[in-house]
């Protein structure tokens, strides 16, 4: 059970980052459908979960990154901690 909290998406936190995502793609004239992301939780604090497709550039992909952190944390200040995993199509960017 324990397990499956932890690795349950948080569906209002994941909203909040895609409006994010969205935002930033359109602010960089970018297709809607180039990103995804995902928000849970792992041991108290969040995990960010992006997946970015060749349209986005590695340099790119770190700075949504680390704006979809910041964006987060506004969204809850509570959160023990934030961190991004950045995932293109061979596998794990940076974490």
């Amino acid at each position: 059970m324990i397990d499956q909290v932890n690795t349950a998406i948080l569906p209002d936190h994941t909203a909040e980052a895609r409006r994010t995502v969205r935002d930033w793609l359109r602010r960089h004239e970018l297709d809607q459908t180039a990103v995804d992301v995902e928000v849970r939780r792992r041991h108290g604090a969040l995990l960010v979960e992006l997946w970015v497709d060749e349209r986005i550039t590695e340099r790119d992909a770190e700075g949504l990154g680390v704006y979809l952190a910041q964006c987060v944390r506004r969204f809850d200040p509570w959160a023990k901690g934030i961190d991004v995993s950045v995932h293109d199509a061979t596998g794990l960017i940076n974490n």
